[in-house]
């Protein structure tokens, strides 16, 4: 598993020098783009999230709007696993060729091992940046709550754009 991890990781630093470009840019975020996540994330634990997100509309006030799913785990932590599932809506906008920030709002289901199931909602706010026109690293604050708790999650994550 380790040899596995640390051969996708090589890989992936690899490919952002492939084809570097970041000036030539644009908006990669055009209306049909897939975007992959996968993200380590840092709370009173440890967990890791994987979403994906499709741009339905790419020139909404100059910028890009989008909905996705989103799956977040909190799994070494004192209360234990806990998890959400999440369909979200997102905005986004690009400040430079490379840089682009987004926030959005998601609803779902979330598991606490001390609250139990019930309805999980929250927000996010974050930012990437691409490395070429299809990889991007980014950086995320994600909010997300059971009932009147809330769970932040900061993650660091990679992007990869179908």
């Amino acid at each position: 598993m380790k040899k596995t991890l640390t051969s996708v990781l090589l890989a992936s630093l690899l490919a952002m020098f492939v084809n570097f470009n970041a000036n030539a840019l644009g908006s990669p975020l055009e209306k049909g783009t897939i975007a992959a996540t996968a993200a380590l994330g840092f709370q009173p634990g440890m967990g890791a999230s994987l979403s994906g997100e499709y741009v339905l509309v790419d020139s909404w006030w100059e910028g890009h709007f989008a909905v996705g799913l989103g799956i977040q785990t909190v799994a070494i932590s004192s209360e234990g696993l806990n998890y959400s599932i999440l369909p979200k809506a997102t905005y986004g906008i690009f400040l430079t060729d490379a840089i682009e920030v987004h926030a959005g709002v998601q609803l779902g289901f979330g598991h606490n091992k001390n609250r139990g199931n019930g309805f999980a909602y929250g927000g996010l706010l974050g930012g990437r940046y691409f490395f070429n026109d299809t990889m991007a690293a980014g950086l995320e604050l994600n909010y997300t709550g059971w009932g009147a708790a809330y769970t932040p999650f900061v993650s660091l994550g990679y992007t990869i754009l179908f």
